[in-house]
């Protein structure tokens, strides 16, 4: 028997903002999915008709051809803001800026004040005319990480 109060009681305020409530969906399972010569069982929780079907074959497929092989070269969530400057002298001056390796603590302090769990990992700045392209680059731990990585970026600008 699902408990639907406790279920509700035991998210709210905690996992979602301004909940309303929940909303149950179907849960498929594919796999097995082998990786790296490891098997996976992957849950996908999904309403789109075939899609469990369709990835199961996929998975299938992979198993078969001796399985995926992966390697993690790099981990990070980045954000890339455009600054439009009045003139290329000054969105070099600002790349400039940003890529001095004696500035990137402030912007790291900057951007640690709305987090205590991410880390400014790099910045690095690309000049298109008058447009300064700012790419921030920042560890999240466990964390997915889109919203802290977004919050301490507008931090920074």
């Amino acid at each position: 028997h699902f408990d639907v109060a406790q279920f509700y009681n035991s998210i709210y305020g905690k996992n979602c903002e301004n909940v309303i409530g929940f909303v149950p969906l179907p849960v498929g399972v594919v796999g097995p999915l082998v990786v790296n010569g490891e098997s996976f069982m992957v849950p996908m929780a999904t309403t789109e008709g075939a899609l469990v079907a369709s990835t199961s074959r996929g998975a299938k497929a992979i198993r078969e051809a001796g399985g995926a092989a992966c390697e993690v070269v790099a981990d990070g969530m980045s954000r890339s803001p455009v600054v439009v400057l009045p003139s290329l002298r000054d969105a070099a001056a600002l790349k400039a800026w940003i890529e001095d390796p004696t500035n990137f603590e402030e912007l790291a302090a900057c951007f640690g004040e709305t987090t205590s769990h991410g880390k400014l990992k790099t910045a690095r700045a690309t000049v298109a005319g008058r447009y300064v392209y700012i790419r921030f680059t920042a560890h999240t731990g466990d964390a997915m990480g889109m919203n802290m990585v977004g919050k301490g970026v507008n931090q920074i600008m």
